[in-house]
């Protein structure tokens, strides 16, 4: 019975957890609010607290436990693997240009939004999202430098400095994206990101 308890109160708080994201996605934390999430759940603000001393604890817990878990699923696992390089990271962004990535577009990267709206807001919060956004950049800056390396990218590359802008360069084309409601520039911008990971690599004096 215990152990039927436990998987309820954990199934209760995944529940919360998940309407939070999918509601602080679309609006906005400041602007989600606690009854939103209780009518959308069915849930009363008794169960709500037992999982949750504040919104602000919702809110990390979103970060750390829905945002965190998705991005590292999409993007960093897939760069921690052995013997991931930099058409590990293509594949990604190919898989990214193929999906329907309607409610993105329109509604950008959950990570970004969050980290925007939060910088200011709540220090804890913003510090999860950007231990996040820095594996990601570690994990792009260690398949560069391992393909380097290899000499398979040339030598000029800064691995650093290519890192952050392919990061930056990812996320600007999600948030390019959001005001025209439509795919066709996100996947455009991956596009010429692709483009840019080719132009990285050492042509053969043979080719």
């Amino acid at each position: 019975m215990a152990n039927v308890d436990k998987a309820t109160s954990e199934s209760t708080r995944q529940t919360i957890l998940q309407v939070a994201a999918a509601e602080i996605h679309e609006n906005g934390f400041r602007a989600t609010g606690l009854n939103d999430i209780l009518s959308k759940t069915g849930l009363t603000k008794g169960a709500f607290y037992h999982h949750f001393k504040s919104k602000a604890e919702l809110g990390l817990a979103v970060a750390d436990e829905v945002i965190d878990k998705a991005i590292r699923q999409m993007w960093i696992n897939p760069l921690k693997k052995e013997g991931a390089s930099v058409e590990t990271l293509k594949s990604s962004l190919e898989y990214a240009m193929a999906a329907n990535n309607q409610k993105m577009v329109s509604y950008g990267c959950p990570l970004c939004n969050l980290a925007n709206e939060m910088a200011t807001q709540d220090e804890r919060i913003c510090e999860a999202l950007k231990n996040t956004i820095e594996d990601w950049r570690t994990q792009i800056f260690n398949v560069l430098k391992r393909d380097q390396s290899r000499g398979v990218l040339k030598d000029s590359i800064d691995c650093e400095q290519s890192a952050y802008f392919i990061l930056s360069s990812l996320q600007g084309a999600i948030g390019l994206a959001k005001p025209y409601h439509s795919t066709a520039p996100f996947r455009a911008s991956l596009r010429g990101l692709i483009d840019y990971l080719e132009g990285l690599r050492k042509r053969s004096v043979y080719a």
